[in-house]
């Protein structure tokens, strides 16, 4: 399937603001590692209460519909296996520009999406991803995973490494099929790409 960098990724040149809001967003997370509510020690639980606390980081600079969000809540729902342990019960007591956000537990092919607002994938069927992210794709709904090949089959947001540091990847279809609001400071942040699935605004 093609899949091409955004030409707005291509030669980027931060201003000071976004390097400056970039700085925030990582002294964030860092905070959220060392506060008091500790997160487990082994290797692979940090690495997910890192990309818990992401999630939530990143979720703030998403406006949902008002249609979506009218009880002042967004819905957290996972597909696949359940890796981050202790650490989204830690993140969901805190609010999200002003919501509570409730963790919905596990969904898939069966129980569908409706409802979610933000779904981390963490299933690696690339089946399941390609049939859950054409059916909701077109709605308003923050897709987010670590898994490889996520953004060619329609998703959102791709945490994965460049070097020692963990990286963003923005697929800029899949937002405008969404119809969700990104702000510009994510572009910036992010390697910005695109897919060629059907649905994204020309």
């Amino acid at each position: 399937m093609p899949f091409k960098p955004h030409p707005s990724a291509v030669s980027r040149r931060r201003k000071p603001g976004y390097r400056r809001a970039f700085w925030q967003l990582s002294v964030g997370l860092l905070c959220l590692l060392v506060a008091g509510e500790a997160f487990p020690r082994d290797e692979r639980q940090v690495a997910y209460a890192v990309k818990a606390a992401l999630i939530f980081k990143l979720a703030k600079f998403i406006d949902w519909p008002k249609n979506v969000v009218q009880s002042e809540t967004l819905h957290f729902c996972l597909v696949g296996p359940d890796r981050f342990g202790t650490s989204l019960k830690t993140l969901v007591r805190k609010p999200v520009k002003g919501m509570q956000v409730i963790n919905l537990g596990g969904r898939g092919e069966e129980t569908g999406l409706d409802g979610c607002q933000i779904v981390f994938f963490s299933d690696d069927n690339p089946e399941k991803q390609q049939t859950l992210l054409l059916q909701y794709g077109r709605h308003p709904m923050m897709t987010i995973s670590d898994q490889p090949g996520f953004l060619q089959r329609g998703g959102m947001l791709y945490l994965g490494r460049k070097g020692k540091k963990m990286a963003i990847t923005i697929n800029r279809s899949a937002v405008q099929r969404s119809g969700l609001q990104v702000s510009a400071l994510l572009f910036q942040l992010s390697l910005v790409v695109t897919d060629d699935l059907p649905g994204r605004d020309r």
